[in-house]
């Protein structure tokens, strides 16, 4: 899915590690004398830290499943195929495909954009 950026969920630790790391700063938090809180305070920064990693994890997923079930459920109905990159392109604004006004084919936003090919500078339809 475009919309999503996955990256985050497989840059960071697996969920079970991350509980596992939660749970083992919990028990050190609760041996540490109540007199050192400076050492207190750093795991409790450490903790907070690592359940709030583990909480994007889980958001980020949670919104990944939910954008996929929307798309099962109400399939897109504005789509096109790049006939360059041929990927499938979501049409969600007059800017997602550049058309050719000589034969009303047309090619997605980042091949227009790609300047390695020579492709924006067309001026005519190269199909």
């Amino acid at each position: 899915y475009q919309g999503i950026d996955t990256s985050t969920i497989t840059s960071n630790p697996p969920i079970e590690t991350l509980k596992e790391e939660i749970d083992a700063e919990k028990r050190l938090i609760s041996t540490i004398p109540s007199d050192d809180v400076a050492l207190k305070a750093k795991h409790i920064k450490i903790l907070a830290e690592k359940e709030e990693q583990l909480e994007v994890i889980l958001e980020n997923q949670r919104v990944a499943s939910v954008v996929q079930e929307h798309e099962e459920l109400y399939p897109p109905t504005n789509i096109e195929d790049c006939p360059i990159c041929l990927e499938t392109i979501r049409i969600t604004d007059l800017n997602s495909m550049t058309y050719f006004g000589c034969c009303g084919n047309g090619y997605c936003r980042s091949c227009f954009e790609n300047e390695t090919d020579g492709i924006s500078r067309l001026k005519s339809c190269p199909l």
